[in-house]
């Protein structure tokens, strides 16, 4: 039986093997070390047996949240670590302030899609071109949690 990765906030010293991993699966990932250090923005790491598995990072912008990266080591795939990072950034993105929660997702890639909307994400609109390559991105959202309408009081 595979064990759940276990999610975590990015060491500082793993930046470069996460920025690696990143860029081995395609993703851009950027400057690890100086998204770590922005009070905005969150970088998460997932791991197993003490082996780095995936990265996710994402930002906070007044009230909505950016899924900016999630990105899963090959070897790691469809064994739960892109769940478990995604659904983590979420709350955690939630935690600092996030209403809204947006990302941008190649609209060919329907693995993540479909990741993305058992988390919750619904499509909410499409990027022509978006990608160097010329392919369209889907942007999805997934709205506030719902607080149940109250009772009104009784007269």
């Amino acid at each position: 039986m595979v064990t759940a990765p276990q999610v975590r906030v990015l060491r500082p010293g793993e930046a470069a093997a996460a920025a690696a991993l990143a860029s081995e699966t395609g993703v851009p990932f950027g400057d690890a070390a100086s998204w770590s250090t922005d009070a905005h923005t969150h970088v998460l790491a997932a791991e197993r047996d003490g082996a780095l598995l995936g990265v996710a990072l994402g930002r906070v912008v007044a009230d909505e949240g950016e899924v900016l990266v999630v990105a899963v080591a090959e070897s790691a795939r469809r064994g739960g670590v892109g769940r478990a990072l995604t659904s983590t950034l979420l709350r955690t993105l939630r935690e600092a302030g996030a209403g809204r929660v947006v990302l941008e997702v190649r609209a060919s890639n329907r693995a993540a899609i479909a990741m993305y909307a058992a988390a919750g994400m619904v499509e909410v609109g499409r990027r022509p071109r978006y990608y160097a390559d010329g392919e369209d991105a889907l942007l999805l959202a997934v709205a506030p949690p719902s607080t149940p309408p109250s009772t009104p009081p009784s007269t």
